[in-house]
């Protein structure tokens, strides 16, 4: 994902694909189905907050990776949450900007 980013190429397959190695990797039975659901999810996200988070996804997704490579349960889920966190607020900016403009 991050090559891609740096040669101002497209990201978005990368990034459904880490979701989907997450989502194997943790096997769990409940998610595996709702990969589909995720992958729209994650389409919408990131246009709405791919220029302000561009970066950070990165980076949180490096974390996250690390902790299951690590086999660090505590961190991998102390960087999901930050990766949500973040662009919940982002959503959230965004959301208040378009209500304002009405």
């Amino acid at each position: 994902m991050r090559r891609r980013i740096q040669a101002g190429e497209d990201y978005l397959i990368e990034d459904m694909r880490f979701h989907w190695y997450l989502a194997k990797c943790s096997h769990n039975m409940v998610v595996e189905p709702l990969m589909p659901i995720i992958d729209a999810a994650v389409v919408s996200i990131a246009n709405i907050t791919r220029k302000e988070l561009l970066t950070a996804t990165v980076d949180t997704h490096q974390e996250i990776l690390n902790g299951v490579l690590d086999q660090d349960p505590q961190a991998a889920r102390a960087a999901v949450a930050l990766h949500l966190e973040m662009n919940r607020i982002v959503i959230k900016r965004a959301k208040e900007r378009s209500e304002k403009t009405k």
